[in-house]
């Protein structure tokens, strides 16, 4: 009986391996006129707080992520002049999406003040993750992207932030850590 739970579960495992790694995703990185931006970074994150995966778009603006896992993924771009563009993609086991064209448009900077329940300033507080809720929604794990050369925004000691390069005339929500 025992060696048929080993067995089962082995199988499982693998099973799971496959499915964790079999889809690809596939697109263009372009500017409002439609014209490919090159050397783009493009970068999925599965789910919330998990792995990221990144590329950069070729000559044409073209990318292509492969052995990604199933599921909703944020899928998002950015290149130094442009804002993050992006959308949510989801995956079924096997899938290769292709045709994702992400948009990168002109940016702007937010700038705010975190305070705590008192109306005290709280310095020091990192801005974990903005999500951009207007026409395609995405969300952009900015704590997690300085080891691609992208700072991590934090309040001064008076409680003000800044985050650049966001989409101009979009909502977005802010997660403060």
């Amino acid at each position: 009986m025992l060696i048929r739970i080993l067995i089962v579960t082995l199988i499982g495992v693998q099973g799971m391996a496959y499915a964790q790694g079999s889809c690809s995703v596939s697109g263009t990185v372009v500017d409002p006129q439609g014209n490919a931006i090159p050397d783009a970074r493009v970068f999925l994150e599965e789910g919330l707080g998990g792995p990221i995966y990144t590329t950069r778009t070729d000559a044409s603006g073209r990318y292509q992520l492969n052995q990604i896992g199933t599921g909703t993924s944020g899928l998002f771009a950015f290149k130094e002049g442009y804002a993050y563009g992006g959308d949510t993609v989801t995956l079924a086991l096997g899938d290769e999406l292709s045709g994702t064209q992400i948009t990168l448009r002109s940016p702007v900077n937010m700038s705010g003040k975190v305070e705590d329940d008192q109306k005290d300033s709280v310095g020091g507080a990192r801005i974990d993750r903005v999500a951009i809720l207007g026409g395609t929604k995405f969300s952009v794990p900015l704590s997690r992207l300085s080891d691609y050369g992208i700072a991590t925004p934090l309040t001064d000691n008076s409680g003000r932030f800044t985050i650049p390069n966001l989409p101009q005339a979009t909502e977005v929500a802010i997660k403060v850590i």
